[in-house]
């Protein structure tokens, strides 16, 4: 069965359509041969103030995300300021608990021994987000 197979026969309460657009969107950031997005992909902070110089904001609207999963899902979702905070609008935007949107935004799932933020990479973040369309949960260990 193909992962788009199994994506359509997957029960959850996410909002499936939009978690698999941000899925094949950062898919896409992760192919090699595909043209680069004008915005990166960084774990490391998913909130912080604009003003930061340690920690530039990287996507195109200066809202204060260096463009981690719920950064890139916000963007995807059409997020403005008007809208509020980046992470409540992504959390809502992929139809996610609190708990939820906390454990896929702050790095807590597990898809291999990630010892920090900043070693989470895309296909790590692919990996989640596929067991999540499957499986219906956060992979997360206890």
């Amino acid at each position: 069965m193909t992962k788009h197979e199994e994506f359509k026969t997957a029960k959850s309460h996410f909002n499936i359509i939009n978690l698999m657009k941000l899925r094949d969107h950062l898919a896409l950031m992760a192919d090699p041969h595909a043209p680069k997005p004008e915005v990166g992909f960084n774990m490391s902070d998913y909130y912080i103030d604009v003003a930061t110089p340690s920690c530039p904001d990287q996507s195109p609207h200066n809202c204060g995300t260096v463009c981690c999963i719920g950064g890139h899902a916000a963007i995807l979702g059409g997020w403005t300021r008007e809208n509020g905070s980046v992470s409540v609008f992504a959390q809502e935007w992929l139809g996610l608990t609190w708990a939820e949107s906390m454990d896929l935004f702050n790095g807590r799932f597990k898809t291999r021994n990630i010892p920090t933020l900043k070693n989470i990479t895309l296909e790590d973040a692919i990996v989640a987000l596929d067991h999540m369309i499957i499986h219906g949960k956060v992979p997360i260990t206890s």
